[in-house]
């Protein structure tokens, strides 16, 4: 029976998880926090003290590498490379830039205490402002708030991830908290839409009560 794609990949990956589950835990979760915001060679810096592994890691893709490492750490944790997510790592900076330094330090220690990530962002950023931190998700931006790859690794951990829909495919953004909250929220329209319908339910209720009155 042949091998599907996804069983020939992980087997790929499974010699570079091995070797990166030898690192120090604390190593790995540093390197999983340079990957998700640094270029790729940069990131490999943070393992300048095991030079073997930094020349086997070299030329693999920064996204398998990114792989390895959430299978090196186990669990439900997911790892990011920066060349997927530039765009988007770029506009959370960009964002931070406008706030003050007592604004971000006030954010950080908002998520710390484990405020709601959007309603978080909103008080501290703004909402228009806020979009690319919500878009990038809480671990992410608290490593760019100056947090420790352990606080990253904790939040995710408790985090759990949404199951799939079918013929849907789940991003990075849905697997974290981007904007979990506002998804729950009933939004202004449909408060609107279904107070209307229950206006048009008591007329047509007051109407078969008259209509019966006259039947009578």
């Amino acid at each position: 029976m042949p091998k599907r794609k996804s069983d020939c990949a992980h087997e790929e990956l499974h010699p570079r998880a091995q070797a990166l589950k030898e690192l120090p835990r604390q190593a790995l979760l540093g390197f999983r926090r340079e990957l998700a915001l640094q270029p790729f060679p940069q990131a490999l810096c943070h393992l300048q003290e095991w030079p073997r592994l930094v020349d086997e890691l070299r030329d693999v893709e920064a996204k398998l590498v990114a792989e390895a490492v959430a299978l090196a750490l186990g669990g439900d944790i997911w790892c990011w490379a920066l060349p997927s997510t530039v765009e988007e790592v770029d506009a959370a900076q960009g964002a931070l830039k406008t706030m003050l330094e007592d604004g971000r330090q006030r954010l950080l220690a908002a998520l710390r205490n484990g405020d709601n990530f959007c309603a978080a962002v909103k008080q501290h950023c703004g909402k228009k402002d806020g979009q690319a931190l919500m878009r990038l998700g809480k671990t992410r931006v608290m490593w760019l708030l100056g947090a420790s790859p352990e606080e990253g690794i904790e939040w995710t951990k408790r985090k759990r991830r949404r199951p799939r829909r079918k013929g849907k495919q789940v991003t990075e953004a849905e697997s974290e908290e981007s904007f979990s909250s506002e998804k729950n929220e009933p939004s202004e329209a449909k408060k609107t839409h279904d107070a209307t319908l229950q206006f048009l339910r008591s007329i047509r209720e007051k109407r078969n009560a008259k209509m019966q009155e006259t039947t009578c």
